[in-house]
């Protein structure tokens, strides 16, 4: 592909000065240069299985880490963060999963500690934590509860949480708001001025009426606002006179707002994208005889696609921009002096058929019956060499999942649309359907209320979050009075294992990269100094969690059940009562009240004692060391046919070998009894029999005394035990749960219980070939009805597809 990014048209200009102020647009483009290498954008796209869930599902979804205005799969992050968050911003579940060349996926299980409602799914990068977090992938979703309750006590549920959350803090106080959005600062007089105002409404009023009002209470002009309460006015402001503009609403009520005060003089930018091949630009200026050059400068992100100097002849000035080399999606037009004095911005969203990649998807019938096998093949219709892609595929039975139209979107509009935007976008999917020029204008007004980075503001940018290539454990070793430590000796420990040891440098620095551990995996890392002595400070690296903004809009939040999920938990009922009936709900899923007898509770229960929790010869509990001034001297009298000699515990079984210590499943030298405070204790076990010492091999010849600290299985804690020892639990990565499809053809899987599955398949796993083509298959389930396949995914070129094909399932 070709590597175009800049163009210059450098009009004959003689004289020294402006030779130098030549320099000045050059040296900007190169800063701009700089900037984006530094700083490339990375997005995510989340592809989820189906729009409404239920507690009891499973949320499939794979995600798309992109990078730069081309959106090709991204080679800089290797680690991705995908969270379910709650309408009161509670994050209640996450994920932390390894990306491979920009491709990952996962699942939430959803469980009865998952509460019925409004919810999100959010997911980033750690590198994308350095820009505004508007850029994260963040959509809406429902969930009900189809195992207990009852559609109409979903509805209850729904109404009690509107009412608790009739007014959040983050809630505008006025009912309307309208805001202006210009290219320019002011406005211009003698030159056309487009003008596009949003309404900002809370209040659920229609607006009716609009009015633009001069100072002598002129109108103006009056017009008809659209629907989505998105649109524009033009007209030419006169010097000297000042402007408002009057939305009228359907209630009786109206609000008003001042636009921008008029300036004789100044230039305004008009541009034209919907046309195939080029982006058309016209620039008006309020004095047509002056000649002073300007420069027009296209960017995204930092990437220059085009840069010219022009030198206007007249009142308007025109150009084209080929589009073959623009990124689809938002763009930004600035206009500078020739001093690079900024005049003028304007966005423009560049249709550019070429960056999407065409899908079809044939199956083998039209029409199938019950739990018969659907084949289908994918191509992607594209007639350059490069067409392998990832992609994945979701099938849906849409007669028990409606989809809602306003809500629909996709890998194009998320990645070219939803996530350039500053609030919600409604209906995404609406202004990419066709060639619809009323849809092209529409779009042409909704980017212009994006607020677009200022790019030239943020060029001495700092990197404060790196991209994550790894799991990895690092810090520092300090003295006491926080002096590093040079040379230390580290180890990391994990359960029953000595995973790695390494020598910190001049600085007390270390790091163990490259590690590969799931989460509920604990460590402890252990420092000593050059010496061998232990009283030194550890201090890991941690970067802490990100925080939970609101929602784009959180105002337009719907705190009821829809007519979709409504007619969702009604179906899944059906299902989920057969999977109990059957007992195969998922472990961990609330499905009834039960009374349980009270039991003793285990205080060994978080030990890592390989025979199982409290299988140990002897076991004393919390309560049994709550006297206990020092652990090593309150063990002394307390552990059946263990003595110490030295501070170090033998067995009266094997008197000659010194007895292994296991600290919250660390194996550790004896003698760090002495420093372990009773007070940190939840449970200590002896194992002394053969029986209970057989499953340790020869480690446990002398005996094992296991300790089980109270919080050995929480977060990083500095020094809790003793210097030089550390514990820290970080999130590790999330094993993937594998999409159970049913496969009739095997006689085992023909069974006589009832197949209502919803999501009937999911595969987020699809590659298709040097010839752009793949093939997948799974069988109908038991309801007739239809079904919805939906494919989305990426080219190696960066090109973003999504198809959608139905198919029908009828009688056998």
């Amino acid at each position: 592909m070709k590597n175009i990014y800049l163009l210059f048209f450098f009009l004959a200009l003689a004289i020294t000065t402006q030779a130098q102020q030549s320099q000045t647009l050059e040296s900007s483009l190169n800063r701009l240069a700089d900037y984006h290498a530094q700083f490339p954008r990375e997005k995510v796209y989340l592809h989820i299985d189906k729009p409404y869930y239920s507690i009891g599902d499973q949320i499939w979804f794979k995600a798309y880490v992109t990078v730069g205005a081309y959106n090709y799969l991204s080679s800089l992050s290797k680690i991705l963060y995908v969270e379910l968050i709650n309408d009161e911003d509670d994050i209640v579940l996450s994920r932390r999963l390894p990306v491979v060349a920009g491709i990952t996926f996962g699942d939430f299980l959803l469980t009865d500690t998952v509460a019925t409602g409004n919810y999100r799914i959010r997911a980033y990068t750690n590198w994308m934590r350095n820009f505004n977090d508007r850029y994260f992938f963040d959509r809406d979703i429902k969930i009900g509860n189809a195992l207990n309750n009852s559609p109409e006590a979903e509805q209850a549920s729904f109404r009690q949480k509107k009412t608790r959350n009739k007014r959040r803090p983050n809630q505008a106080d006025s009912q309307n708001e309208i805001l202006i959005f210009s290219d320019t600062h002011n406005l211009i007089a003698g030159t056309l001025n487009k003008l596009v105002y949003q309404i900002k409404d809370t209040s659920h009023a229609l607006p009716i009426k609009g009015s633009l009002i001069d100072s002598e209470a002129k109108v103006v002009l009056t017009f008809e606002p659209p629907s989505n309460a998105i649109g524009n006015f033009s007209f030419f402001p006169e010097s000297g006179r000042s402007y408002r503009l009057l939305i009228e609403f359907n209630d009786g009520t109206s609000k008003e707002t001042v636009l921008p005060e008029v300036n004789s003089q100044g230039y305004t930018l008009e541009t034209n994208a919907w046309g195939p091949r080029q982006l058309f630009v016209r620039i008006s200026q309020s004095d047509s005889t002056k000649t002073d050059p300007l420069i027009l400068v296209v960017q995204k992100e930092g990437k220059v696609f085009y840069a010219v100097k022009i030198k206007p002849a007249g009142a308007q000035t025109s150009l084209s921009i080929p589009k073959k080399d623009l990124p689809m999606g938002p763009i930004e037009l600035s206009l500078f002096t020739e001093s690079m004095e900024s005049i003028a911005r304007k966005n423009v969203f560049v249709h550019n058929n070429t960056r999407e990649l065409p899908l079809s998807i044939t199956s083998n019938k039209e029409s199938y019956g019950t739990r018969e096998r659907v084949h289908v093949n994918l191509k992607s219709n594209v007639n350059d060499s490069i067409r392998v892609g990832s992609f994945s595929v979701s099938v849906i039975d849409v007669d028990q999942i409606p989809r809602d139209s306003s809500n629909l979107s996709s890998i194009v509009s998320y990645l070219t649309l939803n996530s350039e935007a500053s609030s919600s976008v409604q209906s995404p999917v609406h202004y990419f359907s066709g060639e619809d020029i009323k849809k092209k204008a529409e779009l042409d007004d909704l980017v212009q209320t994006f607020e677009m980075e200022n790019i030239w503001e943020m060029l001495d940018q700092q990197v404060r979050f790196k991209p994550e290539q790894d799991l990895h454990i690092s810090g520092q070793v300090t003295k006491r009075n926080g002096q590093p430590v040079p040379r230390a000796h580290v180890m990391v420990m994990s359960p029953g294992t000595l995973l790695v040891d390494t020598i910190a440098d001049d600085n007390g620095r270390f790091n163990f990269d490259q590690l590969l551990f799931y989460d509920n995996t604990s460590f402890v890392v252990q420092a000593r100094d050059e010496k061998g002595k232990r009283n030194v400070e550890i201090l890991l690296d941690e970067v802490p969690r990100q925080s939970v903004s609101s929602r784009k809009d959180a105002s337009s939040v719907d705190l009821r059940v829809d007519t979709s999920l409504n007619h969702y938990i009604e179906n899944s009922k059906e299902r989920f009562d057969n999977l109990l009936k059957n007992g195969k709900m998922a472990n961990g899923i609330l499905l009834e009240d039960v009374n349980i007898e009270v039991e003793k509770k285990n205080p060994a229960e978080n030990s890592s004692n390989l025979n199982g929790p409290g299988n140990a010869d002897q076991v004393l509990s919390e309560e049994d060391l709550s006297t206990c001034s020092s652990l090593m001297v309150c063990l002394q009298g307390r552990l059946t046919g263990v003595i110490f000699k030295q501070g170090i515990p033998y067995s009266t079984r094997s008197p000659n070998q010194p007895m292994q210590v296991i600290l919250d499943g660390m194996y550790m030298e004896g003698d760090i009894l002495s420093t372990i405070p009773p007070m940190d204790v939840a449970a200590i076990e002896v194992l002394r029999t053969p029986g209970n010492l057989g499953i340790y091999g020869s480690m446990g010849g002398g005996g094992i005394i296991i300790v089980t600290t109270k919080i050995g299985g929480g977060n990083y804690s500095s020094n809790l035990y003793t210097p030089g020892i550390v514990t820290f639990s970080p999130q590790g990565f999330y094993e993937i749960s594998e999409f159970a499809s049913p496969d009739y053809s095997k006689v085992e899987e023909n069974t006589n219980e009832p197949d209502l599955r919803s999501t009937i398949y999911w595969n987020p796993n699809i590659t298709t070939d040097e010839n752009g083509e793949a093939s997948f298959g799974f069988y109908t389930a038991d309801r007739k009805g239809r079904y919805l396949i939906i494919v989305e995914g990426v080219d190696l070129n960066g090109r973003l597809g999504h198809a959608e094909a139905s198919i029908e399932v009828t009688e056998n």
